[in-house]
């Protein structure tokens, strides 16, 4: 009852921002940590630490691709930093960085990856 997903967010914390009385009383009921350790990590950390596969293509694309395409700069940086493949290509022929927008934080990302590993 207590995992992380990918923000490193409880069920708990999400019930309760989305203002769900029943659902924070059920998990409650079922043992969930009002005070979770802030130093876990989020399920990707802990794949990634483990060694999951950070260029392991679904439906055509990499992880980095979705990281891309839902524009979240902190889960590029961090699959990259775990070997994730900025130059790979989905089923588009794209690169991650194709899904960024001109100047966007996440387009200056993988600009700085790419420029970083020439």
């Amino acid at each position: 009852v207590d995992a992380r997903n990918i923000d490193g967010s409880t069920p708990l914390c999400d019930a309760s921002a989305a203002g769900s009385l029943e659902c924070i009383k059920l998990l409650l009921e079922y043992g969930a940590k009002v005070n979770p350790p802030l130093f876990t990590a989020s399920p990707l950390h802990e794949a990634c630490m483990s060694g999951a596969k950070v260029n392991a293509a679904k439906l055509h694309e990499t992880a980095l691709h979705h990281a891309a395409k839902v524009k979240n700069k902190d889960l590029i940086e961090m699959l990259v930093e775990f070997g994730g493949n900025v130059y790979a290509r989905d089923n588009r022929g794209k690169r991650p960085s194709d899904y960024s927008w001109p100047n966007s934080p996440t387009a200056k990302c993988f600009e700085y990856y790419e420029s970083k590993l020439i």
